[in-house]
């Protein structure tokens, strides 16, 4: 090997570890929400087994199923809807970010906030909200919120 090989060598980033699924704090992140919901260790390796057959540690996740495990311990045990939250329509995220707080003052499920919102605004899917029917959407869940 050349002098000039080994300079070559060294200066290569090094390849990023993909054997587990989380990266930099993520895991002391998810045993802290582990802990705040009240599943301890053996809780842990019991949810994974439950959702993902075959599978027992977190080692043997994807990241995908690792950020799913963190929402799902996140929620509280209610399974996140994935779809809700990337597929929200053609509105700003401010709007979105209003919604959703009013909808947890309102304590209202993700079915029962999309099927408001699809009612209210006449559409079919949540990926059609504009902005005009989302600014109805938190006036009316605002009013909503107003008289509780």
């Amino acid at each position: 090997m050349t002098n000039e090989e080994r300079v070559l060598n060294g200066l290569r980033a090094a390849e990023p570890n993909h054997s587990v699924p989380w990266r930099g704090k993520e895991l002391k992140r998810f045993w802290a929400v582990a802990r705040k919901a009240g599943v301890s260790k053996d809780g842990v390796h019991l949810i994974i087994e439950g959702h993902f057959p075959g599978k027992s540690r977190l080692h043997d996740l994807t990241r995908g199923q690792f950020i799913f495990m963190m929402n799902l311990l996140f929620s509280n045990g209610d399974a996140p809807d994935q779809e809700l939250e990337e597929r929200h329509g053609n509105i700003n995220d401010n709007q979105w970010r209003k919604i959703r707080y009013l909808q947890r003052r309102l304590g209202w499920s993700d079915v029962h906030l999309t099927n408001y919102i699809c009612k209210l605004a006449r559409i079919s899917h949540i990926r059609f909200l504009t902005t005009g029917a989302a600014r109805a959407a938190i006036i009316g869940m605002e009013k909503m919120h107003g008289k509780g």
